[in-house]
Protein backbone atom coordinates (compact mmCIF):
# COMPACT_ATOMS: atom_id res chain seq x y z
CA UNK A 1 0.00 0.00 0.00
CA UNK A 2 1.28 3.45 -0.89
CA UNK A 3 1.83 5.90 1.95
CA UNK A 4 1.09 8.87 -0.31
CA UNK A 5 -2.41 10.15 0.33
CA UNK A 6 -4.42 12.51 -1.76
CA UNK A 7 -6.73 14.20 0.68
CA UNK A 8 -9.94 15.82 -0.41
CA UNK A 9 -12.01 17.71 2.15
CA UNK A 10 -15.54 18.69 1.24
CA UNK A 11 -17.75 20.50 3.68
CA UNK A 12 -21.12 18.80 3.52
CA UNK A 13 -21.73 19.95 7.08
CA UNK A 14 -19.19 22.56 8.10
CA UNK A 15 -19.46 21.77 11.80
CA UNK A 16 -18.85 18.01 11.50
CA UNK A 17 -15.79 16.00 10.46
CA UNK A 18 -16.69 12.63 8.97
CA UNK A 19 -16.91 10.06 7.75
CA UNK A 20 -13.33 8.95 8.26
CA UNK A 21 -12.69 5.36 7.16
CA UNK A 22 -9.06 4.27 7.18
CA UNK A 23 -7.08 1.01 7.16
CA UNK A 24 -5.09 2.04 10.25
CA UNK A 25 -4.74 4.68 12.96
CA UNK A 26 -1.82 6.51 11.32
CA UNK A 27 -3.76 7.20 8.13
CA UNK A 28 -6.88 8.11 10.12
CA UNK A 29 -4.84 10.65 12.12
CA UNK A 30 -3.56 12.24 8.90
CA UNK A 31 -7.08 12.46 7.46
CA UNK A 32 -8.52 13.98 10.63
CA UNK A 33 -5.64 16.47 10.92
CA UNK A 34 -6.14 17.54 7.27
CA UNK A 35 -9.89 18.01 7.73
CA UNK A 36 -9.37 19.91 10.99
CA UNK A 37 -6.91 22.29 9.29
CA UNK A 38 -9.27 23.03 6.38
CA UNK A 39 -12.48 23.71 8.28
CA UNK A 40 -12.88 27.41 9.12
CA UNK A 41 -15.47 27.07 11.88
CA UNK A 42 -15.50 25.22 15.21
CA UNK A 43 -16.36 21.60 14.51
CA UNK A 44 -17.05 18.28 16.13
CA UNK A 45 -16.49 14.64 15.33
CA UNK A 46 -18.68 11.64 16.14
CA UNK A 47 -16.56 8.66 17.14
CA UNK A 48 -17.77 5.07 17.46
CA UNK A 49 -17.08 3.89 21.01
CA UNK A 50 -15.82 0.55 19.66
CA UNK A 51 -12.76 2.25 18.15
CA UNK A 52 -10.48 3.15 21.09
CA UNK A 53 -7.71 4.36 18.76
CA UNK A 54 -10.02 7.07 17.43
CA UNK A 55 -10.41 8.68 20.86
CA UNK A 56 -6.63 8.61 21.39
CA UNK A 57 -6.03 10.31 18.01
CA UNK A 58 -8.56 13.04 18.75
CA UNK A 59 -7.33 13.78 22.26
CA UNK A 60 -3.78 14.09 20.87
CA UNK A 61 -5.10 16.61 18.32
CA UNK A 62 -6.78 18.79 20.95
CA UNK A 63 -10.37 17.55 20.81
CA UNK A 64 -12.15 16.99 24.11
CA UNK A 65 -14.81 14.51 25.12
CA UNK A 66 -18.22 16.10 25.64
CA UNK A 67 -20.82 13.33 25.83
CA UNK A 68 -21.68 9.75 25.03
CA UNK A 69 -24.84 8.32 23.50
CA UNK A 70 -26.21 4.88 24.24
CA UNK A 71 -27.03 2.65 21.27
CA UNK A 72 -29.41 -0.26 21.33
CA UNK A 73 -29.52 -3.16 18.90
CA UNK A 74 -32.21 -5.79 18.58
CA UNK A 75 -30.88 -9.07 17.24
CA UNK A 76 -27.36 -9.45 15.97
CA UNK A 77 -25.30 -6.27 15.62
CA UNK A 78 -24.45 -5.23 12.06
CA UNK A 79 -21.43 -6.92 10.51
CA UNK A 80 -18.89 -4.37 9.32
CA UNK A 81 -15.24 -3.48 9.59
CA UNK A 82 -16.03 -1.23 12.54
CA UNK A 83 -12.38 -0.98 13.61
CA UNK A 84 -11.76 1.05 10.45
CA UNK A 85 -14.39 3.66 11.29
CA UNK A 86 -12.69 6.62 12.99
CA UNK A 87 -15.53 9.13 12.52
CA UNK A 88 -19.08 8.90 11.31
CA UNK A 89 -21.63 11.38 10.05
CA UNK A 90 -24.68 10.05 11.86
CA UNK A 91 -25.61 7.80 14.74
CA UNK A 92 -26.46 4.78 12.58
CA UNK A 93 -24.94 1.45 13.50
CA UNK A 94 -24.82 -0.17 10.06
Amino acid sequence: MSTDLQISVRALRAELIGPVIAPNAAIAARLIRAAHARLPVPHRISVPSENCEAAEILIAQGFRYTRSLRHMVRGLPPVAARERIYARTNLGQG
